[in-house]
């Protein structure tokens, strides 16, 4: 079955609530105008696909991720199931094949795929039989287009802190989204970051307040932007990987990373059966903890943290496939019509508000606790 056949209602072109009321209306897009300026020249440089990892994170100074591999993911051949494999200290990693198309008819949907990198911080446990044992927790950074594997390279640490405890223990789960960094086909728009960096310095022309001459030179060049982004292999045939990179696959491929996930556990769960078995001396697990345990195709459920954008994939997947849900956390959240509309009219509305709430308690905090004191209060800033 298709995703389409679960996206929202309010994805649907022509369908949504209004945007953001007037009297927001005009705050709203100078807090927009500053926040995308910063967004543009704050965003990590990217660097053309080039067919393999290998050139996806060395080929140049476009191509470095935040955090630098010490773990060559080539090695890893990507297959339909997950196989973890040890790799840069206390962490594991994949490369699980996806459908590329999640729409293609089930008997040709295998034709062309994507390979999602995933890294796993193992919970501090012999094996899945431990009964403080709860399985895997997948984590998205936001972005959208933040890897993933940097961020439980980084955080991992500190995240399981967070959710263990003395009595349940997870796995944390990063993945780089679909055409990102490590997955393959990677999008890229950009072969060297001193491109990038040229593109970047001209949208300044575009940056407010718009006219009658900067818009047309904005749309001219966002179209010919478009043009050069992922050219996808002409020799081949293969699918632009730019024409699968919605939400709504990424949310799709969530679904076949719990699946396979679940299968993982459960083969896991047969062979310690199977040695407890035959060795005669562990005691047998009991049948409540095998049902725990077990593999369920087609009724694995997600647990789920997500961070900004990340709360948008979260609620794509609610929308979509909501029975798939056990554990869902959506930290920082984004108004999710406001995103499947494409208006982003609201997600700055409360903008001035959040900071006039940080002067108050500046002011209430006083000069010994707040460096940005001012003396006149909170209307001073």
């Amino acid at each position: 079955m298709g995703y389409r056949e679960f996206a929202p209602a309010s994805s649907r072109r022509g369908k949504g609530p209004n945007p953001s009321t007037a009297k927001n209306k005009r705050g709203t897009l100078t807090a927009a105008g500053l926040f995308i300026i910063l967004l543009l020249f704050t965003l990590p440089p990217h660097g053309g696909w080039q067919g393999n990892i290998r050139t996806n994170l060395s080929q140049s100074d476009a191509m470095r991720t935040q955090i630098p591999d010490a773990f060559d993911w080539e090695t890893i051949t990507p297959s339909r199931e997950l196989r973890y494999v040890p790799c840069d200290g206390p962490y594991q990693c994949a490369r699980l094949l996806l459908p590329m198309d999640w729409d293609a008819p089930e008997e040709t949907r295998w034709s062309s795929t994507v390979a999602i990198a995933l890294i796993k911080l193992p919970a501090n446990i012999s094996d899945v039989a431990d009964p403080r044992y709860r399985g895997d927790v997948f984590v998205n950074p936001g972005g959208p287009g933040a890897s993933g594997v940097d961020f439980v390279k980084g955080r991992g640490e500190y995240l399981s802190s967070i959710i263990n405890d003395e009595s349940a223990v997870f796995d944390i789960v990063g993945f780089d989204p679909r055409g990102i960094l490590r997955s393959t086909p990677r999008f890229s728009c950009f072969k060297a970051g001193n491109v990038q960096g040229r593109d970047i310095f001209a949208q300044n022309e575009g940056k407010g307040p718009w006219s009658d001459r900067t818009l047309p030179m904005v749309w001219a060049r966002s179209a010919a932007f478009g043009q050069m982004c992922d050219p996808g292999n002409a020799t081949t045939g293969d699918a632009l990987i730019k024409h699968y990179m919605s939400t709504a696959s990424v949310a799709a491929d969530m679904v076949g990373l719990v699946e396979a996930a679940g299968a993982l556990r459960g083969a896991k769960l047969e062979q310690l059966v199977a040695a407890r078995e035959a060795g005669g001396h562990a005691a047998p697990l009991g049948a409540d903890r095998i049902r725990e345990l077990e593999h369920r195709p087609g009724e694995e459920r997600l647990q789920y943290w997500g961070f900004s954008y990340g709360t948008t994939l979260g609620g794509y997947f609610a929308s979509m496939i909501p029975a798939r849900i056990k554990r869902m956390v959506l930290d920082g959240t984004g108004y999710l019509p406001d995103w499947a509309e494409g208006r982003f009219m609201a997600f700055l509305t409360n903008t001035d508000r959040s900071l006039q709430a940080l002067f108050t308690a500046c002011f209430a905090a006083g000069a010994d606790k707040c460096a940005l004191f001012e003396p006149e209060g909170p209307s001073g800033h």
